[in-house]
């Protein structure tokens, strides 16, 4: 019995294992009707599904950003170093950008980094010592009031750091220090690599987009992209400590890549018309390190950085007055590129997915030249709904409807968070969905960018592939992968299956005739 047993459990790990591995349901085949009601095992949408079982919620307008929180904050600062955040800089495999929050008492920051170790002591000595390739970084502390209560900010860019290398750091002050955390800074080359793309988050963040980013993180990526209205009120510090408790330790340990919404900002600020008196969140600033490379007048949101041969790009589409100067620099950096693959991320889609929404400023100003340089994928949020195109080009209406044959762009919209609108079947979408919470999980490698997009409940919910073939981009869908992709990792744990579960039964019966 001592031997059967481990074989057994051996024998069924793999059955559940082949499940997990199954081929998932191509996206074209979904059904939105199951969507709707939320179970675990629903399926996603078709392009024009009958109907939703359940009637989905009615839209709701964008909440007004409210005024300076007045009322007493949970996430008060202390002296001890909180709210870590690791962000990908320029040169991102030999940089790294960290920032910490503490009270106004600590006026000094420092991060202590080196190479991760397998003893702990080992590390925190060679750290306070100085010795074995750990060095202190002082950190550059920036002053923002909200609420009545001020807390300070630090900064640290970190530097001459080997591609690929697991390094260790911890921030704090000289005497109160915060846990250790490890990173991996990008690898040289085209080495492939996995991040995570988040629609609006906004509402609930702690209480209910928690669950999401942490389910994201099981996929482990390199870093996270998240694509605008990460809080609700920006000018609220409470809605921020939301934001950090839910995201945690994900957040020191895995670099983000953020871009502004328009709840990042005050005053009226829907487009069109947008207002000029609106202006970004103190908070945004202070709490993420990121290039400066951007539109003047635009730093830390409007910005570009090359991650393992493919250049990631940030618009700020809240800005209107600085669209053409926005789309001038655009121009530049994708006139400039000589990365095999290129990622816009933005707030306000070029394409709406959402009822009675239109973005036609950012559709004019942004659209023609990301074209016209065949961006291979935009990622974007603010319409609470899901929405993917096929390949697309040439398309000036709201809808799509007048797209070209054949394009070489992809177009999403998503959500991560729990606020929904109704979304509307529109001709520039091949997948839609609503009323789920959803993140995204993009592989890139020298010939391919693979897309699937998931549930909270990590179910998959729509996926393709961007192949580069001939200079030019094919898109392909689930049901369209050779079976020597879709269906090896099935073939080979079926023949493992075949070979240890016989072996299994054979061992439990000889030991149940043994004790018998």
């Amino acid at each position: 019995m001592r031997f059967a047993m481990p074989t057994l459990v051996l024998s069924f790990s793999i059955v559940g294992l082949l499940v997990a591995q199954s081929p998932p349901v191509p996206a074209k085949a979904k059904d939105e009707s199951a969507k709707a009601t939320g179970a675990p095992d629903s399926k996603p949408p078709e392009k024009a599904p009958a109907g939703q079982s359940k009637p989905p919620e009615p839209a709701k307008a964008e909440s007004p950003v409210s005024k300076t929180e007045k009322s007493a904050n949970r996430f008060s600062p202390t002296s001890r170093p909180e709210r870590l955040v690791l962000t990908l800089l320029e040169h991102p495999q030999s940089r790294m950008g960290l920032s910490w929050r503490t009270d106004a008492t600590v006026s000094t920051g420092l991060a202590q980094v080196g190479p991760a170790l397998d003893s702990g002591y080992a590390m925190k000595t060679h750290a306070e010592k100085g010795t074995g390739g750990f060095r202190s970084l002082k950190a550059r502390t920036e002053t923002v009031e909200a609420g009545g209560e001020k807390a300070n900010y630090h900064k640290v860019t970190i530097e001459e750091l080997e591609p690929g290398r697991l390094y260790a750091y911890r921030a704090g002050d000289g005497r109160n220090w915060s846990e250790w955390h490890q990173f991996r800074p990008a690898r040289t080359g085209s080495r492939p690599f996995r991040f995570v793309y988040f629609g609006d988050a906004q509402n609930d963040v702690l209480d209910l987009w928690s669950r999401v980013i942490r389910q994201a993180d099981r996929f482990r990526p390199d870093f996270m992209i998240h694509a605008g209205d990460l809080v609700n009120r920006g000018e609220n510090d409470s809605d921020w400590g939301e934001w950090h408790a839910a995201g945690g330790w994900i957040h020191a340990t895995v670099p983000g890549l953020p871009t502004p919404g328009n709840h990042e900002y005050s005053g009226s600020i829907s487009l069109p018309g947008l207002a000029r008196k609106a202006r970004l969140t103190p908070h945004w600033n202070a709490q993420f390190n990121l290039p400066a490379n951007g539109a003047p007048g635009l730093e830390g949101t409007c910005y570009y950085l090359d991650y393992q041969n493919t250049r990631f790009i940030s618009l700020n589409t809240n800005e209107k007055d600085r669209f053409e100067a926005q789309a001038a620099w655009l121009d530049s950096v994708l006139g400039a590129n000589h990365c095999r693959w290129t990622i816009v991320t933005f707030h306000h889609p070029v394409y709406s997915s959402a009822r009675k929404r239109d973005n036609a400023e950012v559709r004019a100003f942004f659209r023609p030249i990301m074209e016209k340089y065949k961006v291979d994928l935009v990622l974007q949020g603010h319409d609470h709904s899901y929405g993917r195109s096929g390949l697309m080009a040439g398309a000036e209406s709201a809808d799509g409807s007048d797209a070209a044959t054949r394009g070489d762009t992809v177009y999403v919209v998503s959500v991560s968070g729990p606020k929904m609108y109704d979304v509307e079947d529109r001709a520039w979408m091949d997948v839609r969905g609503g009323q789920t919470q959803l993140f995204q999980v993009i592989d890139v490698s020298a010939d391919a960018i693979k897309y699937e997009a998931y549930t909270a409940t990590g179910v998959r919910f729509d996926a393709f592939e961007i192949r580069r073939e001939g200079g030019r981009n094919r898109l392909v869908q689930p049901g369209e992968l050779p079976a020597s992709e879709s269906s090896a990792p099935v073939l080979w744990l079926a023949a493992a299956l075949v070979v240890l579960l016989p072996a299994g039964v054979i061992a439990f019966r000889a030991s149940r005739n043994k004790l018998a």
